[in-house]
């Protein structure tokens, strides 16, 4: 995918991240609000100036962060044990 002319380079690094295809190392929620809001500030967006977020923001956001983590792990976990049952009901 080509980037569109202008695209400052440090939203593409992000952007690639974001893409990138390990999962552990892509980066969290709150790693990309934080970087777009640095990205919007350092540029004199407008809009980005006034962005101000509390700790509690912040907190929620990782808060949905960890419950989609335990989601994925219950869900990788069940699709494990789903075909552990398979396997061994084949060998039954």
């Amino acid at each position: 995918e080509e980037p569109v002319p202008g695209t400052p380079d440090e939203y593409l690094k992000l952007y690639k991240l974001c893409w990138g295809g390990d999962p552990d190392v892509r980066p969290t929620i709150y790693e990309v609000l934080n970087t777009l809001v640095r990205l919007g500030k350092m540029r004199g967006i407008q809009g980005f100036q006034d962005i101000r977020y509390e700790d509690n923001d912040m907190q929620g956001i990782q808060d949905v962060q960890d419950v989609q983590d335990i989601q994925d792990n219950d869900y990788h976990s069940t699709d494990s044990q789903e075909v552990t049952n398979i396997r061994e009901a084949g060998n039954n």
